[in-house]
């Protein structure tokens, strides 16, 4: 492992010491220059006592009463009235509409998310769902135990508190690793709660689309206290119902379409001796050019695979199913597969319950000493839709002697036990999530403020699914099925041992699947992985005033944290013996490690217009994998009106240890020389190469202009990252396309393929590996603005991506900026994301509507084809009754609809028919919400 020094900040000595005579210089000039007018900004206050410790702390910074005009990296802040003018009944609602934020998983995705469904993250600037630090007041918060097909932890926003607790969200818009380390390489999001909230209120929310998905939130929140002690508890239940591909079908004809079904296709490698003469006079033309009995394919003269459709493959299609490519041809079939279209059986939307609950309480034991704690509770249970049966990715043996093998020579099966016909088989995703977190702080005697905090948070997330298992099928196939059958090969096909045979062939007429339920249960089992991760911390912090300069007082903070991690996964019995024919399974892991740091914060306040803000942090993992890390930042307000800051620093992020550690086999959407196909990849650490730790270089430099009344805010920054040993899962597509175009020895040693056969129909496995790849390197402009005039409020907000440059270790040098990146490591990367606002408020009444627009894009993986652009429109209509009782404030009433017009996410020709990462699938929503106070 590279070991990372101090001496190796990319921030020098040098660059600061430039710095500050730059600052020095700017504070002189404008001392002397008589005609600047500006106040200085205030001293940092006195500490005061801690009470509510987060309402002292801006994101971004450990200096106690720092506000966030004095902040010199850019923060966007959306408070609980911004949250009740977006209609969300989810924080995922929130996510999704940032225009910061792209390639987030918070739409369900079965082709693309095997085991997160029910969870949700955030992806600031497209850096993975790992880079971006999530924070629940100030404090740290447990991994989701599974990861996303790409292996990459994130925190699970749908796990964290109700939404009617929070209070508001801010956003740190660039690298934050020195001072809350490890994975603030994008940013930090920081989750504050309604911790001084008194009195009673419910909240009850019903939304609905057009196509019968519905769902049901109900909140309540209770607060109460006095002078010295202060409690706060919220809960929520959370329903959604189901929105089928059935419902609502996206994809195009063809794009859902496997090649394995049931009916199926049989590989046939030797000639024939069935009763058909069209069967082995067409095997015989097609397949053995040599006239030798084995199909030239096999004998490595042919690349056509000796493929031969269900002879009742077209009877099928007659009454629902894929009809086979090219059509077969009575009696015994010819050349080609008997496809499955599985599109209409997958979930857009998943059945969802979710519970939550959260309690905070704040109580002063004296003037200079408080406490707080805090509990929290998520139960979340989602069930989504997959096809009947996954397809069987090895290549089952059907003896010659099979009693229902039309061919009369060993073949080996292409297809599924269950498909047209069947019904659609159910995943259930249960996640359960606790925490707890408790502080002690209180003032020396000379102002200085102490605060020392801990907690604790696990994840408790257990997936199961069906799957065929691989002994008991090819021992039915061998006629030595049956849960009472010894597998003595003198009962091959004895029912009075027992022993019957699996029939992979299909009835000419409905139900088609001739097997009986009962061996039907035999060969399949349910796929199961219990997962479990941990987080421990404990946190000291020291803050107060060091000396004065022309300014005002320089601010410090410094601080010590100590971390303990730990992730484990425990799967089935069948799955620690590879005993699923897709799925496969997965060894056990059990992994923990210790995390210590040490960080230090100043802020100098120059003069009454320049200040600068230093941080350094350094974090130890052990095992030589150690980094320092710091960020320098300006502020300079040249008048009353006028702030401009920028911000130089550098991030760090450690191997996880699921990439260190764990094992995981996910199903792929991967395009092979005979079509689309599910195949399954297997993620681990590569022995021969360790990981290292990414780093990246971070710029931000913006302004911002407000108006002399306040009634105008534009703001505009300037970001840019320069990522480097990005750990990344190596794509199983770009492995494929390596192996198979690129003739590259090394990819294709990574593809099993069944019985030695190299071809894409004998595709077992595809094995990835989690590596550094080169860089990724991006940049882009945020802008915002907000004006009001009497009742009117206009705001917009708006992210372009200038670049997105990736270096791929299978995919190569790609510039990913306006791209989907489904061949490489990347995102899916809209150039232009923007959001525009209008309300109008008059005495009772308020209106809100919302402008969100999202630039078309290529498709990667399907000849750079034009995603298009998406445009959707958001109105609200809210009235608040009139008080009663002893309530200051009554009852609102709000009616709205989300995407109004109805517009479809914009067509990709991919399993599914849209981009997940980017679009909602769910069309027009309808929704009406009471608040009540009580």
């Amino acid at each position: 492992m590279k070991k990372y020094l101090i001496t190796d900040i990319r921030i020098t000595c040098k660059h600061l010491l430039l710095t500050l005579l730059l600052v020095s210089s700017i504070s002189m000039a404008q001392d002397e220059d008589e005609g600047l007018t500006q106040a200085a900004p205030p001293p940092t206050p006195p500490a005061a006592p801690r009470n509510v410790t987060e309402e002292l702390l801006v994101t971004g910074s450990f200096i106690k009463g720092l506000t966030q005009e004095n902040l010199a990296s850019p923060l966007q802040s959306i408070d609980f009235n911004d949250i009740a003018d977006l209609g969300a009944v989810r924080l995922a609602d929130i996510i999704n509409n940032l225009t910061i934020n792209t390639g987030s998983e918070n739409n369900t995705d079965a082709f693309t998310q095997n085991f997160t469904s029910g969870t949700s993250n955030i992806n600031l600037r497209g850096l993975g769902v790992a880079s971006t630090l999530v924070l629940l007041n100030n404090r740290r918060q447990t991994y989701s135990a599974f990861v996303t097909n790409k292996g990459e932890n994130f925190v699970d926003t749908a796990s964290l508190v109700p939404l009617i607790a929070i209070d508001r969200i801010e956003i740190l818009k660039d690298g934050a690793a020195s001072l809350y380390g490890s994975d603030a390489v994008a940013g930090v999001v920081n989750f504050h709660t309604r911790n001084d909230f008194d009195g009673a209120e419910i909240q009850l929310e019903y939304q609905s689309g057009d196509y019968g998905q519905q769902e049901t939130i109900m909140g309540a929140i209770f607060g109460t206290g006095n002078d010295n002690t202060h409690i706060m508890a919220a809960v929520s239940l959370f329903d959604r119902s189901e929105l089928t591909t059935e419902d609502k079908r996206l994809s195009a004809p063809g794009d859902d379409v496997s090649i394995a079904g049931f009916p199926g296709s049989f590989l046939v490698p030797t000639q024939p001796t069935g009763p058909s003469p069209v069967t082995t006079a067409v095997w015989t033309l097609a397949y053995d050019g040599n006239l030798n009995g084995t199909a030239d394919f096999m004998e490595g003269l042919s690349a056509t695979p000796p493929l031969i459709a269900d002879p009742n493959c077209d009877e099928v299609a007659a009454n629902g199913g894929t009809t086979s490519i090219p059509p077969a041809n009575e009696p015994t079939g010819t050349a080609g597969v008997c496809s499955f279209d599985f599109g209409s059986f997958y979930s857009l939307v998943p059945q969802e319950e979710r519970t939550q609950f959260y309690s905070h309480l704040t109580h002063r034991f004296s003037d200079t000493l408080d406490f707080d704690a805090e509990i929290a509770y998520a139960n979340n249970n989602a069930e989504r839709r997959n096809s009947p049966s996954f397809p069987i990715a090895t290549l089952p043996g059907i003896p010659d002697y099979h009693p229902n093998n039309p061919f009369g020579v060993d073949v080996a099966f292409v297809g599924r036990v269950l498909a047209t016909g069947a019904e659609a088989l159910i995943s259930e995703h249960e996640s359960e999530t606790l925490r707890f977190a408790a502080g002690l702080g209180g003032v020396f005697n000379n102002g200085w403020t102490w605060d020392v905090d801990t907690s604790y948070s696990k994840n408790d997330f257990v997936l199961t699914a069906k799957d065929t298992l691989n002994s008991e099928f090819q021992r039915a196939l061998a006629g030595l099925g049956g849960a009472s059958c010894s597998g003595n090969p003198a009962d091959i096909g004895n029912p009075a041992a027992g022993c019957f045979f699996y029939n992979p062939f299909a009835s000419p007429t409905p139900p088609f699947n001739a097997n009986s339920s009962e061996m039907l249960d035999y060969v399949t089992g349910d796929f199961r992985i219990d997962a479990q991760a941990e987080l421990t911390t404990l946190t000291g912090v020291v803050s107060g005033e060091w000396f004065e300069l022309d300014g005002g007082s320089v601010g410090v903070a410094a601080g010590i944290q100590y971390r303990d991690e730990a992730l484990e996964h425990d799967y089935d019995e069948n799955a620690n013996n590879e005993n699923f024919m897709f799925l496969v399974g997965n060894p056990d892991f059990d992994a923990n490690r210790d995390v210590s740091a040490i960080f230090s914060e100043l802020s100098l306040p120059f003069s009454s217009s320049v200040t600068v803000q230093f941080s350094l942090r350094h974090e130890n993992y052990g095992d030589d994998v150690d980094s320092t890390d710091p960020k320098l930042a300006l502020l300079w307000r040249p008048n009353d009106n006028l702030s401009v800051r920028g911000s130089l620093s550098t991030s760090f992020r450690a191997p996880s240890l699921f990439q260190q550690y764990g094992v995981q086999t996910t199903l792929n959407e991967i395009t092979t020389l005979a079509g689309t196909q599910f195949l399954a990849a297997r993620a681990q650490a590569n022995p021969a190469d360790p990981l290292l730790p990414e780093e990246a270089d971070v710029g931000n430099l913006g302004l911002t202009w407000i108006s002399d009344s306040r009634s105008a805010e534009i703001s505009l920054d300037y970001w840019t990252y320069d990522y480097d040993q990005v750990i990344i899962q190596q794509n199983p597509q770009a492995v494929h396309d390596a192996a198979f175009f690129g003739n590259d020895p090394q990819a294709l040693s990574q593809i099993d393929f069944a019985g030695g056969v190299i071809s894409p129909l004998t595709i077992e496995r595809i094995h990835v590996y989690y590596d550094n790849a080169s860089s990724l390197k991006t940049d882009g402009i945020d802008l915002g603005a907000s004006f009001t005039v009497e009742n009117f409020r206009l705001g917009a907000e708006l992210t372009h991506i200038l670049s997105y440059d990736l270096e791929d270790p299978q995919a190569g040098s790609v510039e990913g900026a306006g791209n989907r990146n489904f061949t490489n490591f990347g995102t899916s990367a809209p150039e232009l994301r923007a959001n525009i606002h209008l309300g109008w408020m008059n005495e009772n009444h308020s209106v809100n509507t919302f402008a969100r627009h999202i630039s078309s894009y290529e498709d990667d993986a399907n000849n750079n084809a034009t995603i298009d652009a998406h445009t959707t429109f958001d109105l609200q209509y809210n009235y608040r009754f009139a008080p009663w009782g002893d309530n200051d404030e009554g009852m609102v009433l709000s009616i709205g609809g989300i995407n109004v017009t109805d517009e479809d996410p914009p067509y990709v020709s991919t399993n599914g028919g849209f981009d997940s990462k980017v679009h909602d699938p769910r069309g027009a929503l309808y929704y009406i919400r009471a608040t009540i106070p009580l």
